[in-house]
């Protein structure tokens, strides 16, 4: 779902072709995902440290990945309402366009760490297996949703 949040693109869903990166935004770790350059295949990629060298290290990764836009996970309440991770999350969102100069949208994320620690408890994994994959495979099912949306 499309999310009301400003964005530095010309729309919410540009018509780019290239790789896509999807955020997970977290306090203690930030969950990644990104596609194909067919945007057809949605792949989780390790989690990073929420410290002062993230948004290096995510900067560091959209170039290797050759990135061409990033979607991120709209932190609202199941209402509907702004969440208050979400100031946060745009805060990090605006430095990170800044670095990559990569465009940005908004993808609503509600459920997203739920859909991913079912997918994870579905393959076998405990709850200690669980909690360092779970912030990027909810990455890569907003990165899905992203895809599923452009199609």
């Amino acid at each position: 779902m499309k999310c009301d949040f400003e964005t530095p693109s010309a729309s919410i869903f540009p018509d780019v072709s290239g790789p896509a990166l999807a955020i997970d935004f977290g306090t203690k770790r930030i969950g990644l995902a990104v596609s194909n350059p067919e945007r057809t295949i949605a792949l989780p990629l390790p989690a990073v440290k929420n410290d002062a060298q993230a948004l290096e290290q995510i900067r560091d990764i959209c170039r290797v990945k050759q990135v061409t836009q990033v979607y991120l996970g709209a932190p609202k309440h199941l209402s509907g309402e702004v969440s208050a991770m979400q100031k946060q999350a745009e805060r990090f969102a605006k430095k990170l366009a800044m670095l990559t100069n990569l465009p940005y949208s908004w993808i609503d994320e509600r459920f997203s760490s739920v859909q991913a620690t079912q997918n994870l408890r579905s393959l076998g994994k405990n709850s200690l297996q669980i909690k360092p994959l779970v912030d990027s495979e909810a990455a890569r099912i907003i990165l899905n949703s992203a895809l599923k949306i452009n199609e």
